[in-house]
Parts: structure tokens; sequence; C-alpha cells
């Protein structure tokens, strides 16, 4: 997600999907962090996959009241209820 953020704020995401150079920083970028290569189809189905629960987070950690944000630890604490009703 760190990459892809990074690309976006970079202009490589003009719209609703990363251009070609952005696609191939993503490449470049996760081989050098990982070691593992992989292919567009791959980024862009993994992609899709979690960029609902990466944008619940970031809602959370910056917008949401009655949630604990614990900088110290990375985690945000709310009730067993909330987590269910907004992670389905």
């Amino acid at each position: 997600m760190k990459i892809c953020k990074e690309d976006m704020v970079a202009g490589n995401r003009p719209r609703t999907h990363f251009n070609k150079a952005g696609w191939a920083n993503l490449k470049t970028k996760f081989l050098k962090q990982t070691g593992l290569s992989y292919e567009y189809k791959q980024f862009k189905n993994k992609w899709k996959a979690i960029k609902r629960q990466w944008g619940l987070w970031a809602k959370l950690k910056g917008k949401e009241t009655s949630l604990g944000w614990y900088p110290t630890k990375k985690t945000i604490q709310a009730s067993d209820d909330w987590w269910k009703a907004n992670i389905q």
C-alpha cells in the first residue's frame, strides 16, 4: 500500500487506475523491497482486494471518533460490534 500511495502522490494514478509508469514503478519497487516479481494482473487483483480495507483504515486513523489510535502500538481499538458493522 505504501508503494501504491507513493505513486498516487507522484501523479501516476490520474483517475481511477495507475498509468503505465505507475505500474512499472510498482513492479520495480515491490521487487526491490520483497524480492518477488509480480505481473500487472497480480498487482491489479491484489490492489482491488485490499483497496477498500486500506480506505477504511485511513478513515479510522484520521477521522473516526470514539475509536482509539495508539501510535506506539500502531493499532486501532474499537468494539467487536463496530468491527462487525464496518468490515463485512
